[in-house]
């Protein structure tokens, strides 16, 4: 029995079962491990009803495995906090895997459970790692660190990532600096790489060299997305939104001010962000709706993936997404059409009126 506040409920009374209303889809909180918090998620492969296949980490090393039922714990071989985790289908369809966090660790999962962790020959904190292909793979990190992995060696860029200024030398060469700032997050696609960091940093990686791109903003960047448009995680509940080159900073704005740290879009009207904030936005038909998550909850970072098409669905049926989302006490937050599993509670979602 089930009681709301403001209504009496009486323990005597028993509700007829035609009168329960069965739970709506929507998003779900569960608590899978005590952990001070979770960072980073990635969703590798789902089918129709949702995610088959999703990884978790944070602090103390922290690595969780979702089978599509449940999340585990894997042995990630260190103790130090994981910052990023990112994973792909390989090209034989299996899942493969790579974190990043404090020290200069970069560890791959390489089996069942397994980790391995890869010298990298540096100290500075990774935040973030992304595969474009198993031997194709970066990192960067603080001091404008920027690693390439290629599946047997770790490369640190340091001639190679130098960013162009637009200007020439005496000699007719471009004029370049090396990058020394933290860098906080990492994607690409097709041919360039696009990295992020303070105050609005944005660079532009070409294979060669870094050029570093006009942001228009002095917001702190903590995290870029590629995979439907390029989009950037900002302050003051802020996305920055890159078109034809130029970024902007005022028409995507989640109702509340909040430092984001995570963002997944399917397009411009289909829009989820995260930020240090009990709240998990979406924008959906020109509205923004805010899930509750909890009091005193930071979430830190959410990925998406669309669901495969069931094999008798009928021709042009949406097959929907599914968005996991991860934060402080190692809360994980699942939907936007789930049901609730057992550990799992549903949340609250309300349309919000955007703030002037």
């Amino acid at each position: 029995m089930v009681c709301i506040a403001a209504a009496s409920c009486s323990p005597d009374v028993v509700e007829d079962e035609e009168d329960i209303v069965p739970p709506t889809p929507g998003f779900v909180v569960s608590t899978p491990v005590e952990v001070r918090a979770l960072t980073d998620v990635t969703i590798v492969d789902a089918d129709a009803v949702g995610a088959t296949s999703a990884w978790a980490v944070g602090t103390g090393g922290t690595a969780l495995h979702f089978d599509g039922t449940v999340w585990s714990a894997e042995d990630s071989g260190v103790t130090v906090d994981l910052e990023s985790v990112f994973g792909i289908l390989d090209a034989d369809g299996d899942p493969y895997v790579v974190a990043v966090g404090a020290d200069g660790t970069l560890i791959e999962r390489v089996g069942a459970g397994d980790w391995r962790a890869v010298a990298t020959t540096v100290e500075d904190r990774l935040f973030g790692v992304w595969i474009k292909a198993r031997d194709d793979i970066y990192a960067v990190g603080d001091n404008g660190r920027v690693l390439r992995f290629d599946g047997d060696v770790v490369e640190v860029l340091v001639d190679e990532v130098l960013i162009d200024t637009g200007a020439l030398d005496e000699d007719g060469a471009p004029i370049a600096f090396p990058i020394s700032e933290p860098l906080k997050g990492v994607m690409g696609r097709d041919n360039e790489v696009f990295v992020v960091g303070p105050r609005g940093s944005v660079y532009r990686f070409d294979g060669t060299r870094f050029a570093r791109e006009a942001s228009l903003t002095n917001r702190p960047l903590a995290d870029v997305y590629t995979e439907a448009g390029v989009w950037a995680a900002a302050t003051d509940g802020v996305l920055m939104r890159r078109r034809e080159g130029v970024w902007n900073d005022t028409e995507y704005i989640v109702p509340v001010p909040a430092f984001l740290q995570g963002i997944w879009a399917r397009d411009d009207g289909d829009v989820f962000a995260v930020g240090l904030t009990p709240e998990l936005f979406h924008l959906v038909e020109g509205k923004w709706t805010a899930t509750d998550i909890g009091a005193r909850v930071e979430m830190r970072a959410i990925d998406g993936l669309q669901r495969r098409l069931a094999a008798d669905a009928p021709e042009g049926t949406d097959p929907g997404i599914e968005i996991m989302a991860v934060g402080a006490g190692g809360r994980i937050v699942r939907g936007p059409a789930a049901l609730p599993r057992a550990g799992e509670t549903s949340l609250t979602t309300v349309v919000v009126e955007e703030t002037e």
